[in-house]
């Protein structure tokens, strides 16, 4: 299963030493199978707000994330706001035929009032 973990944290300052804190944990984290990639985003309006995407492959997905994620929530909820939250992958197919069933049921209903 793909599952994504989303770690945000918004800051005062900008924050050099998070960011190559989380440089060190990239290059600790490249070594895990699991781990499919993790990616560091800075605010484009906002520098001090960064976030960070673990994308995982296993069937470990729990509500309160990954140990590598709870421990770089943990080093960055020390310089501010901070949100981590989980993400199960979805098969887009499964969404957009749902969709399209909608779709379709809003336009019978359409044409039975018609």
């Amino acid at each position: 299963m793909k599952w994504l973990e989303v770690i945000k944290v918004r800051t005062l300052t900008v924050a050099d030493g998070a960011l190559s804190y989380l440089t060190s944990a990239r290059q600790a984290l490249a070594g895990n199978p699991e781990l499919a990639s993790m990616e560091v985003y800075v605010g484009l309006t906002a520098p001090t707000d960064i976030a960070v995407q673990l994308v995982w492959e296993n069937e470990a997905c729990t509500a309160w994330g990954s140990e590598p994620g709870q421990r770089i929530a943990d080093c960055l909820k020390m310089l501010g706001l901070l949100s981590h939250t989980t993400w199960r992958l979805t098969e887009a197919s499964d969404c957009v035929q749902t969709a399209a069933c909608d779709a379709r049921g809003e336009l019978e209903k359409e044409e039975v009032r018609q």
